[in-house]
């Protein structure tokens, strides 16, 4: 693998990718999960905290998928910009 300006830019745009994608899920799907969580506690139903499943959307939307975008920014990007 080679790293280069290529591998920034897969990773900024990776990033950009992340936060659009975290935005529209907290608009969407934030307050679905809380309701439901909500609803669930009263009658002692409720599953998995919808903190918990943030969390894990957190680490793929800002570090997971910058990570990816580094990684295989270069190979994929240099067809485009040779």
């Amino acid at each position: 693998m080679e790293f280069s300006y290529l591998s920034l830019i897969g990773a900024f745009a990776m990033l950009v990718i992340g936060v659009v994608e975290y935005a529209i899920l907290q608009r969407i799907l934030y307050v679905l999960l809380r309701d439901r969580f909500e609803r669930a506690k009263v009658t002692g139903t409720q599953g998995v905290d919808p903190s918990v499943i943030w969390n894990i959307l957190r680490f793929v939307s800002f570090v997971l998928l910058p990570a990816l975008g580094f990684l295989f920014g270069h190979p994929l990007l240099k067809t485009f910009f040779a």
